[in-house]
């Protein structure tokens, strides 16, 4: 029996994993997305992406907007709870349950790809602006966590873009 499995290509998937860690200006993970896809796989993204390009509509509203801070990490928080289905305020809370823990370190590191400081995202969540550094370190270092943010700073995109709800 053959170990490897084919991975079907998604141009969604790796165009919004590419977009946020270059956005994020995230190297290594830039590097990790572009490795893994084949020369068809490429091709397919670049097609992608290209063809969802609008010039006239920015990707995320100006980061140094405070208002656009406050509801880009709103909305992390709002999409790291849908993802590991528990309530928004035990995100926000200071357990240190492993469940809200993860879910607020994934929608801490969401808020920073997006570019948002990290004294922002500490203010929004009543946190110390070393504890989002820390958290971005941890999300790094595991490869489902570092996943989970990308796909949460993926929602968080389309809800603030596109001013949609959950």
């Amino acid at each position: 029996m053959n170990a490897h499995v084919a991975r079907l290509p998604d141009p969604r998937e790796d165009a919004a994993a590419l977009v946020v860690a270059v956005h994020a200006g995230n190297v290594l993970t830039t590097q990790r997305v572009l490795r893994r896809l084949d020369g068809e796989e490429l091709r397919t993204l670049v097609q992608y992406l290209a063809a969802c390009i609008d010039p006239d509509r920015p990707l995320l509203p100006t980061t140094g907007d405070r208002r656009s801070d406050e509801d880009i990490v709103e909305s992390a928080v709002l999409e790291a709870a849908s993802m590991f289905c528990i309530a928004s305020d035990y995100v926000r809370s200071t357990s240190r349950h492993k469940l809200p823990l993860r879910a607020r370190m994934v929608a801490m590191n969401a808020a920073h790809r997006l570019g948002v400081s990290a004294a922002s995202i500490g203010r929004c969540l009543d946190r110390d602006h070393t504890t989002v550094l820390n958290a971005n370190r941890r999300v790094a270092a595991d490869d489902l966590l570092d996943t989970l943010a990308a796909r949460v700073a993926e929602r968080v995109i389309e809800r603030v873009v596109g001013n949609t709800t959950p």
